[in-house]
């Protein structure tokens, strides 16, 4: 009977380790259309870009707490509890990246940097 508890207990923690929030530098960017850039200016990108920026290091920031959280789940609880509230921003994050992406393209190609 133990020897079964402790082996349901540890599938749980993996599954639940499974589960948890990514951490922001390990989220790759998804790739988006650069159509909206084309036609702004080398000023207004740059703007953009870096209003896109702060937004991504304030949701890399709760991406942090949230994998952390969810670690922290995991290990007493055996769930990720940041995740299940809610606090996984990883999508976010990913727009987020491939937006910039997209911005720095239009800027390369506009001669801007």
């Amino acid at each position: 009977m133990l020897k079964q508890f402790t082996k349901i207990t540890l599938c749980l923690m993996v599954l639940g380790l499974a589960a948890c929030a990514k951490r922001p530098d390990s989220i790759a960017a998804i790739q988006m259309d650069g159509d909206q850039y084309k036609a702004m200016s080398c000023k207004k990108l740059a703007q953009t870009k870096s209003s896109t920026q702060s937004k991504l290091d304030a949701m890399s920031a709760d991406q942090n707490s949230a994998a952390t959280k969810d670690a922290w789940g995991v290990f007493l609880i055996g769930l990720p509890a940041s995740s299940l509230m809610g606090g996984d921003r990883e999508a976010a994050i990913a727009v987020a990246k491939g937006q910039i992406d997209a911005i720095e393209l239009a800027q390369v190609t506009k001669d801007c940097i």
